[in-house]
């Protein structure tokens, strides 16, 4: 396990005085960033202010430049998702285990999966931004963000929240336009926001170990952080127990240090044992 990476690649990246950059460069991980992650999402989906807070405290540059809240707020909703998925390889929950019911003969099955072997989709033309004529006017459409989830996050009803994220991403355009709008020029933007965007993968193809049918299996790029928390907490009273520092003393421990720790409390722990068993 490793508590730092090297630059990863974003499948989209931000735009420079030398072109798309896509380079990013984690921090020394610690296990703050971990107890950040294991409650950015107490039920459902990470919401995106959560997610901002998780990669402001993981990440150190972005671009080659010092990343900020404003950046990591504008980053693409798939470079987003990529750089929380590569957080969690950093933090050793590459392989994560699914558990699915077959469409066909409705049995269940284990499914061992690795998230560096799923594959992202590079920003397509015109990333970030490309220019249409929409409703007799041009317009520019960009990729959304994660400013445009946290904008929609509180708004009821998916059609009112694609027609208020519509209106975020095509310039210029109110939500009246939006809705006044026909189902082949909404259709014709929602393709071009494909095209556009980066993407990581949100399902696989697996066959049924039982009748061999063929399912598409969703996998939620923040999966891992339901595993993370207790994980983390057990870490935590292992050497609290042992050496009775603070939670933050031992949380500001960069994670390899920390594992560390642990590998010796269990080599001293087994040694007492075989002693124990020496003297019985």
């Amino acid at each position: 396990m490793t508590s730092r990476l090297a630059d990863i690649r974003l499948p989209g990246g931000v735009m420079t005085d030398d072109g798309v950059r896509k380079d990013v460069r984690f921090e020394q991980l610690t296990g703050m960033v971990e107890l950040l992650a294991g409650e950015c999402r107490p039920g459902g989906d990470c919401p995106a202010e959560a997610v901002s807070l998780v990669i402001d405290r993981a990440v150190a540059s972005i671009g080659g430049r010092e990343a900020t809240r404003t950046m990591i707020d504008d980053l693409p909703v798939g470079d987003r998702q990529c750089i929380m998925r590569q957080l969690g390889i950093a933090l050793g929950f590459d392989r994560l285990w699914l558990t699915c019911t077959c469409s066909s003969c409705q049995s269940g099955f284990d499914i061992d999966l690795r998230q560096s072997d799923l594959p992202t989709k590079d920003a397509g033309t015109g990333f970030p931004s490309d220019t249409a004529t929409i409703g007799g006017r041009s317009r520019t459409i960009r990729v959304p963000t994660g400013a445009d989830q946290a904008a929609i996050s509180d708004i009821a009803g998916e059609e009112e929240a694609i027609v208020a994220l519509l209106a975020r991403i095509v310039d210029p355009a109110t939500p009246a336009e939006i809705r006044s709008l026909d189902t082949a020029e909404i259709t014709r933007l929602e393709r071009m926001v494909e095209r556009m965007s980066p993407e990581v993968s949100g399902e696989i193809v697996t066959a049924c170990p039982e009748c061999r049918n063929e399912n598409r299996v969703a996998v939620d790029p923040d999966l891992w952080v339901d595993l993370i928390r207790d994980s983390l907490l057990a870490e935590v009273h292992v050497i609290a127990s042992a050496y009775h520092w603070t939670e933050r003393e031992i949380l500001d421990l960069p994670i390899t240090r920390r594992r560390r720790y642990l590998e010796l409390l269990d080599r001293d722990r087994g040694m007492r044992d075989r002693l124990d068993e020496v003297v019985a």
